[in-house]
């Protein structure tokens, strides 16, 4: 029985670990949207400001650059921010792409805006958090935990098998 139960965790072990980094990264990622959106009062810029957060060499937004419309100067993002989202804004339009899938400009279905995450400050949606079905790609650090989950729960089930011969 114990060798059932390890074996069952050990095969969703991934995919649990898989679904509370996306969930993390996807809060993350909804934050600093409606951080942005808050202090700017739209979305103009969204997608280049995401950009230079991304580039760790390129100056941050509004620093002594022209043509900036709005100033806003974000929390730091914690290191591991993954680039897997994208952002439709109230229309349906990608503002920020999630390629290839879906490129700045695109119009989105609603059948494919309705199966991802709506954005609301205020409770006015402004836009949609679009996420692809794939797996990410896990850190070195997670993909270690995922082993040492692993390690663990094959010696304790032997454990138990061992226990249950005595």
């Amino acid at each position: 029985a114990a060798a059932i139960v390890a074996l069952s965790i050990r095969l969703t072990n991934t995919t649990r670990l898989n679904q509370l980094v996306l969930e993390q990264q996807r809060a993350d990622f909804a934050a600093l949207v409606t951080d942005y959106y808050q202090q700017t009062g739209s979305l103009k810029g969204l997608d280049q400001f995401l950009r230079q957060l991304n580039n760790q060499n390129q100056p941050q937004p509004n620093q002594n650059q022209p043509n900036q419309p709005n100033q806003f100067n974000p929390q730091p993002l914690p290191s591991d921010r993954r680039n897997i989202f994208g952002f439709a804004d109230a229309n349906g339009i990608v503002i920020v792409p999630l390629l290839p899938q879906f490129p700045i400009g695109q119009r989105i279905p609603a059948d494919i805006l309705a199966r991802n995450e709506p954005l609301e400050v205020d409770g006015i949606v402004i836009g949609t958090i679009l996420s692809q079905p794939a797996p990410i790609d896990l850190t070195p650090q997670e993909k270690a935990y995922l082993e040492r989950t692993n390690q663990a729960l094959t010696f304790a089930a032997l454990g138990a098998a061992l226990l249950a011969l005595i």
